[in-house]
């Protein structure tokens, strides 16, 4: 699991303050533009669907609910690095819930 340091977390509110979506902002540590240099970038999200399993076509990444209060929750492709951040985006709580695609044939319970 990766962590943050002091400056990534500095950088992700700062992304936040244009970013209106909590895709936006977490996607804020994955671009040389507003990571220092001396730090090392995040694999970017791959945004877009979920495919019929309930996974992603994208290596490492996982499908997801992201809510935001107030907001209506978005389901899309996020770095599985992102699974179960939580936060705040223009002073409202964000949660990124992850779930495990099932095996072609299998029904989610």
């Amino acid at each position: 699991m990766n962590t943050l340091s002091k400056t990534q977390v500095i950088a992700l509110f700062l992304g936040a303050t244009s970013a209106q979506t909590v895709l936006d902002s977490l996607s804020a540590i994955t671009v040389a533009d507003t990571v220092p240099t001396d730090q090392t970038l995040w694999t970017a999200n791959a945004g877009g669907e979920c495919n019929a399993l309930g996974g992603c076509d994208a290596a490492s990444n996982k499908c997801a609910n992201l809510e935001l209060v107030g907001a209506d929750t978005v389901t899309t492709c996020v770095y599985e690095d992102f699974c179960g951040a939580y936060g705040r985006v223009a002073n409202a709580a964000f949660g990124v819930n992850c779930w495990t695609a099932v095996a072609e044939g299998e029904t989610p319970t």
